[in-house]
């Protein structure tokens, strides 16, 4: 269980550097993570594959690191927590004998961590024989030290309609989390159903779910809206704001078009077929939206929570922006030029800024109107990106069995 770390200093020349990053990349250890501290450069991983799947902010100033490993020969959930020296404070491998699949990590106002996912074998004994026993949802919550909470599955069984199965994991999703103001956690995603045709007759298809979450595991609402199971994939609940009473939700419907419907907090949540959700204009779920056509997105995500609601698009060489009015639902989109290199990878920052990294391996740091606040180059392909609360910046890259973090001081500089 041993780390190969090295500490990067200023002094060296290019050709010593080049020659100190060949060696940590070629030595990477078969654990998962190092026992060390104040470097600049670490590796996780070794032989078995190893996914990274986000970087997270915590209060403390540090970040978690959530990854998807082969390590026991199954996936499982790979959480690491590290402070902002890149040291690592602790770790957890989260799996049985089956397959785990994280997909998405969100860490609390108070450093507790809600991992979210699938599972292929957790507790499938604890779901009805009704429903079919497959890729259930799964969510594992652990405290800011690494303690296990609650860990639990969720399916779906609402009358004829199971949901929770498919045969194709990539295709769900957990798009967003937020943490209202009575301290539950409200879900998005895209989720996979089956419906039950009486008297035999099967099929499949794919729901919007959103989803309010007790920090004791208890599902508090939930609110499923069918998607034509013939219809694409990119139809789902993107993205939730907090308001008073309600809940705005941000729909991308067929075609990248954007529409909000609110859903009331003291809704007890249900089932609402598509067609429904359409028509209905009298419960005004549904306004039309501004349409877009996005043919090179790189990533997505809310970068406001606040009114007036924000949501952008990264596209490789432009960013599109929606802002969702709070009393009238309406949506406005516009298009923002990017003249920053081919992006590759892009996320917001826990003070309201964005982070993009283009294929040249610049990562800039920018207001929300793109002004260019701070800029550096990295020597890999940074497919996640993180700013600490303490101001440094934590750039990830991976090439399937190994996960490289590079650290950089709010200049910049390593």
């Amino acid at each position: 269980m041993n780390f190969q770390k090295r500490s990067i200093f200023f002094f060296i020349g290019p050709l010593a550097y080049l020659i100190l990053l060949t060696s940590l990349i070629q030595s990477c250890s078969k654990s998962e993570t190092n026992f060390d501290h104040n470097s600049s450069l670490v590796c996780l991983g070794g032989k078995n594959k190893l996914e990274l799947v986000s970087l997270s902010n915590t209060p403390d100033g540090g970040f978690v690191l959530g990854a998807n490993s082969w390590k026991n020969g199954n996936k499982d959930f790979l959480i690491v927590k590290y402070n902002d020296r890149l040291k690592v404070e602790w770790e957890r491998l989260i799996g049985e004998g089956a397959d785990e699949t994280l997909k998405k990590v969100y860490v609390d106002k108070y450093g507790n961590i809600l991992a979210c996912g699938l599972s292929d074998g957790i507790a499938q004994d604890s779901i009805p024989l009704s429903s079919i026993k497959d890729l259930t949802h799964y969510f594992h919550f652990l405290d800011a030290y690494g303690n296990t909470l609650w860990s639990k599955p969720i399916w779906f069984d609402t009358l004829d309609y199971a949901f929770g199965w498919t045969d194709n994991e990539d295709k769900i999703s957990f798009t967003d989390i937020l943490e209202d103001e009575d301290d539950n956690f409200v879900i998005t995603g895209l989720m996979a159903y089956t419906y039950r045709t009486p008297p035999s007759t099967i099929r499949g298809g794919f729901s919007s779910m959103l989803m309010r979450l007790s920090k004791s595991g208890k599902v508090k609402s939930r609110y499923v809206i069918e998607i034509n199971h013939n219809s694409s994939f990119d139809q789902n609940f993107i993205a939730v704001f907090e308001q008073n009473s309600k809940y705005s939700v941000l729909w991308n419907w067929s075609g990248f078009r954007v529409g909000c419907f609110n859903v009331l907090k003291s809704d007890t949540g249900g089932y609402i077929p598509y067609q429904t959700v359409i028509d209905n204009s009298t419960k005004n779920l549904w306004n039309w939206p501004f349409e877009l056509d996005i043919p090179d997105l790189v990533t997505s995500f809310k970068t406001s929570a606040n009114p007036p609601f924000t949501y952008t698009y990264v596209l490789k060489n432009k960013l599109y922006r929606y802002e969702i009015d709070a009393v009238s639902n309406a949506v406005a989109g516009v298009s923002l030029p990017f003249d920053y290199g081919q992006i590759i990878s892009a996320t917001s920052t826990h003070d309201g800024n964005l982070m993009v990294a283009n294929s040249e391996g610049i990562v800039f740091e920018t207001s929300q109107d793109l002004k260019i606040l701070n800029q550096f180059k990295t020597d890999f392909k940074a497919s996640g990106l993180c700013k600490t609360r303490s101001g440094t910046y934590i750039i990830a890259s991976g090439n399937g069995t190994q996960i490289y973090l590079t650290r950089y001081n709010a200049k910049g500089d390593l």
